[in-house]
Order: C-alpha cells, then sequence, then structure tokens
C-alpha cells in the first residue's frame, strides 16, 4: 500500500524480542497448554495481547486476549463451521475456557488464523488492520515453536508498527513530539474498528506501558525519517510533504478495515460460544454500565435484544 516503508530495522526486533517473554510462567504453562490441547502439532505460535497483559489495564471482568497462528488452514479449523466461514475474512473469533488451580475456568477470546495469512495480514499491503492494529501495541509471545516461528511473530510485529505508524503521519499538520506520535499510532487501529467508545482508552494504554512504546516508536520514528517521511529538528517531528502521496490510501484503509470489521461481526455471532455474555461483560468494562438482559433477550438475542444496540448506537457509545 506505501512502497517507501522501510523493512523494520534489528534495533526494533531487537527491543520486541527482549519484552515479549515478559509474562509469568504460570500464564505460558496454563495457557500454551490449553491451545496445544487444541491444536497439537499444528500451533505454530500463540501471541497474548490486550488489558489482561498489562495490570493497570486489567479489571474484574477483563479476561485474555490471544492471537493463535497455525501451521495450515487445516490447522487452524477444527469444525466444519469453521472450515466453512474462515476463507471470508480470515481470521476466525473463537471463545475458550483455560482450566485453573482454583477450579473455576478462566473464559478467553482468540483470534486464529494460518501462517500464509498471519503473513498477509501483517503486509504493509494488506487490506486491513485486523491482526495488525492489534499488533502495533505490546504484545507477548507466550509460544513459538522454533526460532524461524518466533522470528516469523517478530517481522509481523515489527511491520505491523511501522505500519500503523506511518497510518498515524496524515493526521498531524504540524510538529509533534514522541509521546504524542505514540498515542496517535496506538489510536490507528481503534479508528479503524467498529467498537465501544471508551474516553481516555488510548491514554492508558501508552501509560500502562509508556517506557515500551517510547523505545519502540523512537525507532520507527528513526526509520520513518530514513525513508523521507518525516524530519526533525533534533526535539520534535514533523511530517514531510510526502506523506500527502498516500493520505487518502491511509484513509481508505482505516475505512475498508471499519467495513471489514461489520462484516466479521456476522461470522464471529455465528461462531463465537457465549457472545451475549461477552458483550455484556464488555459493556461493563467499556462503559460502566450492567445491562441484565432478559430471559427472552438472553434466548434469542438476536431477535429480542436488539434494543440495547440501538441504544448504545444513538447515545454515540459505539462508533
Amino acid at each position: 500500500m506505501i512502497p517507501t516503508l522501510p523493512t523494520p530495522a534489528s534495533e526494533l526486533t531487537d527491543l520486541l524480542n527482549s519484552t515479549f517473554t515478559q509474562v509469568p510462567d504460570e500464564w505460558k504453562q496454563r495457557f500454551v497448554g490449553y491451545f496445544h490441547g487444541l491444536y497439537g502439532e499444528g500451533l505454530l505460535a500463540v501471541v497474548l495481547y490486550g488489558s489482561y497483559l498489562s495490570p493497570s489495564l486489567r479489571k474484574p471482568t477483563s479476561f485474555p486476549d490471544f492471537i493463535v497462528v497455525a501451521k495450515e488452514r487445516t490447522n487452524a479449523n477444527r469444525t466444519w463451521g469453521q472450515r466453512i466461514l474462515y476463507p471470508f475474512l480470515p481470521p476466525n473469533a473463537l471463545s475458550g475456557s483455560i482450566p485453573t488451580t482454583s477450579g473455576t475456568p478462566l473464559p478467553c477470546k482468540y483470534y486464529v488464523l494460518a501462517a500464509d495469512d498471519f503473513e498477509k495480514a501483517t503486509d504493509y499491503d494488506t487490506r486491513d488492520l485486523a491482526i495488525a492494529g492489534r499488533l502495533s501495541k505490546r504484545i507477548a509471545v507466550i509460544h513459538a515453536s522454533g526460532v524461524a516461528a518466533l522470528a516469523h511473530v517478530t517481522q509481523a510485529c515489527a511491520r505491523s508498527m511501522v505500519l500503523n505508524a506511518a497510518l498515524a503521519l496524515p493526521s498531524f499538520d504540524g510538529p509533534f513530539e514522541l509521546d504524542e506520535f505514540s498515542a496517535a499510532t496506538l489510536n490507528v487501529s481503534y479508528r479503524a474498528e467498529f467498537r465501544m467508545t471508551e474516553a481516555g482508552k488510548v491514554k492508558a494504554i501508552f501509560n500502562a506501558e509508556a517506557e515500551f512504546y517510547r523505545q519502540a516508536y523512537a525507532v520507527v520514528l528513526e526509520e520513518l525519517r530514513d525513508a523521507g517521511l518525516v524530519k526533525s529538528d533534533g526535539r520534535r517531528w514533523q511530517p514531510t510533504p510526502q506523506v500527502e502521496s498516500f493520505r487518502i490510501l491511509a484513509e481508505e484503509l482505516i475505512r475498508r478495515s471499519r467495513r471489514n470489521g461489520k462484516w466479521r461481526l456476522v461470522k464471529y455471532i455465528l461462531l463465537f460460544r457465549g457472545w451475549t455474555r461477552y458483550l455484556v461483560d464488555k459493556i461493563e468494562r467499556s462503559q460502566g454500565e450492567r445491562i441484565e438482559l432478559t430471559a427472552l433477550q438472553k434466548r434469542f438475542p438476536l431477535i429480542f435484544a436488539w434494543g440495547h444496540f440501538f441504544r448504545l448506537l444513538r447515545q454515540g457509545r459505539l462508533r
């Protein structure tokens, strides 16, 4: 999409590798064991992302979000429904229930896709930001089947950060500082999704991992400068005229991502077990409102629960 984007520098991939494993060993054992039980030898990598990763963002109703990368499409899809729907805008979104020592299962949500599709989803010419947007933030690689698999994920994450950073540039008309740029880059994925509005969400995400984002996006800015997309006076940065050449393309990619995300909701509802409970918990986390569904709404949500959706839309809490 933006042919001038540079190949991620080793300084960025080294930084990512140094942070990838910074999660409790208990998480790795429990989470990896769960996904090994599902996908066996077809499992290539498991990425943990989202609020569960950062203690300051975690809430009582939070649960882990994953990106699961399988070796082949046949490994990624375990049921006929998953196989039929997978080609329609990969990935598939699924729910899970991870056993715990307390005996109370831990719910989880995960995107699953084959290695080839994971590569396409994080290329600079990707058709949307469903995966690349999530990888622009801090993640943890809790499993990689080998050195090559880890390198595969590292490069995908680094490309995603560079891509989202480039997409953030057209939002600046004048000089900016590193923290401002990092926040704008993190916001790209939210601009590209149909989702709950959450006041202060991007600021909270940045503050939770500020040192990581400052290090990572300082390196990315240097790469964008070498590509001729930004210039610096030593303290502040500014887009160069070259950014204008892809402003329209950048906005189109963000619009297409939002459009594709709405279409994906259809198959997510079909494949995601317990999706009504997930949405109710999501609304409580992001909006501070607990929606109590009637027995009829719980049993037939696609028929009787639309009133809540339209109310949130009317109140501007969905965008």
